[in-house]
Formats: C-alpha cells, structure tokens, sequence
C-alpha cells in the first residue's frame, strides 16, 4: 500500500492474541496517501478503519463445517446406494433395505438444523426440510412446487436470476458436482418481512434419465448483520 507506484489501497484480514490470551481476527481497510510527484512521490499518511471480524469468521468456519458434515453424509448414503445396487439380486429383502435406506436419507434430510432445500436448476423448490418450512413459512402449503425466487427481495432478484444462469452454464459445460457458490441475499418470511440470509449453493448432474439438481443451504444471519452495523457505527463515532 505504501508504495508510491501503487494506488495506495489497503485491504487484509489477519488474527491478533489480546491480552487475555484469546485470539480474534480483524479486517483493515484503508489509503495511503502520497505527497510529491514522479520520483519524488512518498507515502505521508494512512488513514482506514480497523474492524473486528471475529464472530464473522466463526459463523463462516461453522457453515464450512455444517456443508462438509451434509457432503459427507450425502457421499455415504451415495456409496450405500452403490452397494445395494450390486446385490439387489442376492437379497430376498432387497426391498425392505432400499426403504429402510431411503428412510434413514429422509430423516436426516428432514432434520437437519439448517434450511435444506433441493431444487431444478432453474430454482423449482423439489424438496424441503422442517426447517426450511419453519424459515420461509410453516404455513405456505405451496413451498415445494414453488419457484424459490418468489422468495427472493425484489431488489435481490435480478442479481439471483443471474447466479442462477451461471450454474445452468456450469452443469452445461462441466457435467460435475461440487463447485459451491455463496452469497447473501434477502428472503421473504411468513407474514410478508424479509431477512438477510446466507445461502451456500451447489450443483448435483443428473445420474442416468435424471436432470441435474441444486442444493441449498440457508441461513438466517439477521442478528449477526445487526452487530456488523452496530460495530461499525459504534466505530465511526
């Protein structure tokens, strides 16, 4: 930042140890600005603001490893189908253990702490969990079948039609699952208010006939967007 060639921008995030032994991360964010021209151009001052991200970076941390909680038990359930399939012919209760199978899919699917949806590639709601119900309306006898855009803030939805276009390109072009995308964005509750919510998202191609899905994650990070604001006002005063 402090080099006279550059622009002088300054943006980095970065753990400091307070005195008590803890350990907190913090976000600077600030400009250099230089006195003199050409070869005579110095660094005079620096001015920013310094802001700690701490309970940012846990929920971040948190969410990470919710997904990989979910990848893994979605990679489980996948191997055990796989298994089934090969032995379906030698099992004279092959039928009992695929529902037993597709149950035990269903209850973790059902009870999952976090909104969990699955949808089209073009955002149709085919799947929902309690807590998705429970987020965007326990009531809405219409979530599943329903466009998850109907959900979105209407000043959100040009920016989501537009996430959504690029993950219809990437399933086009590379046929493999994985490839998250994050981003915040408000969604509507029961009763009209909206939310600001965090959605991780990743596309899953379709196996065999099937069309390829999207799965969400979804979260409500209202109270955490409200400490943000009341940190950086307390901070500008």
């Amino acid at each position: 930042a402090a080099d006279p060639a550059g622009t002088g921008d300054l943006e980095l995030e970065f753990r400091v140890v307070w005195p008590d032994g803890s350990m907190h991360w913090l976000s600077a964010k600030g400009r250099v600005s230089f006195v003199g021209e050409g070869e005579q151009r110095q660094p005079a001052r620096l001015l920013g603001i310094l802001r700690d991200i701490t309970e940012r970076k846990l929920a971040e941390a948190k969410l990470e490893n919710t997904l990989q909680e979910l990848q893994e038990a979605e990679e489980e359930l996948t191997a055990q189908n796989e298994e089934l399939s090969t032995t379906l012919s030698y099992l004279e209760n092959a039928q009992t253990v695929i529902v037993a199978e597709r149950r035990r899919y269903r209850d973790l699917f059902d009870f999952a702490p976090d909104a969990y949806l699955v949808t089209s590639v073009e955002g149709k709601i085919g799947e929902a969990n309690e807590a998705a119900y429970n987020l965007l309306g326990s009531k809405d006898p219409d979530l599943t079948g329903s466009l998850l855009i109907r959900f979105v803030h209407p000043r959100d939805r040009k920016a989501f039609r537009t996430r959504l276009k690029e993950l219809a390109v990437l399933q086009l072009n590379y046929h493999v699952s994985g490839n998250y995308r994050e981003w915040e964005v408000r969604l509507r509750q029961q009763g009209g208010s909206y939310f600001d919510a965090s959605i991780t998202v990743t596309m899953v191609p379709g196996i065999q006939k099937e069309p390829a899905s999207l799965r969400w994650l979804v979260r409500d990070i209202s109270a955490r967007k409200m400490v943000q604001q009341a940190l950086q006002e307390s901070q500008e005063r």
